[in-house]
């Protein structure tokens, strides 16, 4: 009770007397922090009715000044007033319009953490309507630091934040775009969590010179958008405003492939990190991993096709001694810890074209090639599906030959699926045979002779130029190997 009479005292020359118990004097409070507590619980019935009680109390009260003044600045432990919670819901506006209205003051009290109710409207600021009635009601506000040296604009950045909001608040104060908080960040930095692409492009607008600032982690704004799994567009915008920032390391040695790649960002957005700064795929973190073993880590959201693209970017990362690599046993590492389908990712890597992550697998999990699935297939029968993975089928082929001889549940051996595909001509009429013959840099003879059961007539058969498969072979010589190049000679002499 001593508490609320000083309270009420300072707005009265400390001579008035409280004619209401402390129990009326905290309903105010009660009354907003379960309006807060309804807002989270979704209940829209219950949110009209809460509304309702708190208009009513402003109704009943608003007269007596001594008594309306106590309630609306009292404090909780954590230095709260009413208006801190009810600022957090969306459907507030009527409150708060109210509230302020009689009670402005309010307004300029902070809590245990500095925060000013601003602060809260702003990280829950879906509402321009709110943020702007706050700034009416103490628009210096706008410049108040909370704790860790926030302002009102680092929270309006930080939940994903509403364009209108932002764009108030940044007018309210311009130079607050530029200020940096106790962990070194701008509200760019926090805009780059989970803001939108319109409002990165009003910071950065606003304060160009914020792309290329790094927080106390030695963070850009580039690399937290590359951790937290922002858009194209916001990357993009980032990209193009500062394109060296895809070479600049974090603290930890990280660029910002390493961190798109270890906490999943999309294939579309790891492509662009890796179009801006190719070499990046090559370079290491402080812990010695590629941004392909941060691909592979088994806490990562897993992608093949993001895999695919790293191998494909930087081949020799698949190289090591033995065959065994850093990723290898990462990818163990995911098998064990999340229960991953092995088999499952393997065939999608097969169905996708993805060559250079089947090699990995392959390497990560040699027995994978003889593993059957839900319709007794094996690898090798996907690969045999697709003309398009024929440098799949090869290398299954070198890593098991005993595959093709392997039913699946519908009693085909990978042979049979792939012959009808052994028989397609391309638009120069070139079958498999003759265009593994022309283009191929490292055709094995395990894979020639798939080719030739597959449809043994097509060594005899030539394509629009008149060329036959053995003459593609010679002519492509330095590419074949001499085993190759013997058996086209040896099926040549058996035929005639």
């Amino acid at each position: 009770m001593a508490r609320i009479k000083r309270t009420a005292r300072n707005w009265t020359g400390g001579n008035a007397p409280i004619n209401e118990p402390r129990k009326s004097v905290r309903q105010l409070h009660h009354l907003c922090i379960r309006f807060m507590h309804y807002r989270n619980l979704g209940n829209s019935v219950a949110m009209v009715g809460k509304v309702n009680k708190l208009l009513g109390w402003f109704n009943r009260h608003k007269n007596d000044i001594v008594f309306f003044k106590a309630a609306t600045m009292y404090t909780d432990f954590d230095g709260r007033t009413g208006l801190h919670y009810i600022v957090q819901v969306d459907d507030s506006f009527q409150v708060i319009d109210t509230w302020l209205k009689y009670a402005p003051e309010t307004a300029q009290v902070k809590d245990k953490y500095d925060k000013l109710p601003l602060h809260d409207a702003c990280f829950h600021g879906f509402s321009l309507e709110k943020v702007m009635a706050l700034l009416e009601a103490y628009s210096k506000g706008v410049e108040e630091l909370d704790v860790n040296r926030n302002l009102p604009l680092h929270c309006a950045c930080s939940n994903g934040p509403s364009l209108e909001v932002v764009i108030a608040v940044l007018k309210a104060y311009p130079k607050g775009v530029e200020e940096t908080n106790v962990h070194g960040k701008l509200p760019l930095h926090f805009a780059c969590y989970h803001g939108s692409f319109e409002v990165v492009k009003v910071l950065i607008q606003a304060y160009p010179k914020g792309v290329e600032e790094r927080n106390n982690e030695g963070e850009l704004p580039l690399h937290i958008a590359c951790r937290n799994g922002s858009s194209l567009e916001v990357v993009m915008a980032l990209v193009e405003a500062y394109p060296k920032g895809t070479e600049e390391k974090s603290n930890d040695g990280d660029l910002p492939l390493h961190l798109a790649c270890y906490h999943g960002s999309s294939l579309e957005v790891v492509m662009a990190v890796v179009e801006a700064y190719p070499k990046g795929v090559k370079e290491t973190n402080l812990d010695a991993n590629l941004p392909l073993h941060c691909a592979c880590y088994p806490e990562t959201d897993f992608s093949i096709e993001v895999i695919s693209l790293l191998l494909k970017s930087y081949p020799e990362s698949i190289d090591g001694e033995k065959n065994e690599t850093k990723a290898s046993h990462l990818l163990r590492g995911w098998a064990n810890t999340t229960q991953g389908n092995v088999s499952d990712v393997l065939n999608k890597a097969i169905i996708g074209g993805h060559l250079f992550a089947v090699k990995l697998f392959l390497i990560a999990f040699p027995q994978s090639v003889l593993m059957r699935d839900i319709h007794g297939m094996v690898p090798l029968h996907y690969a045999c599906s697709n003309i398009a993975s024929m440098d799949i089928v090869m290398v299954l082929l070198d890593a098991a030959p005993e595959s093709t001889i392997i039913l699946d549940k519908l009693g085909r051996t990978p042979l049979q699926v792939f012959m009808p595909f052994s028989k397609l001509k391309n638009e120069n009429g070139m079958l498999p045979l003759h265009f593994q013959a022309a283009h191929s840099k490292s055709l094995t003879v395990n894979f020639l002779k798939f080719l030739v059961a597959a449809y043994p007539d097509s060594i005899d058969v030539p394509d629009n130029r008149g060329m036959l498969p053995y003459q593609y072979a010679f002519i492509n010589n330095k590419f074949l190997s001499v085993d190759v190049l013997m058996y086209f000679v040896l099926i040549n002499i058996q035929r005639v």
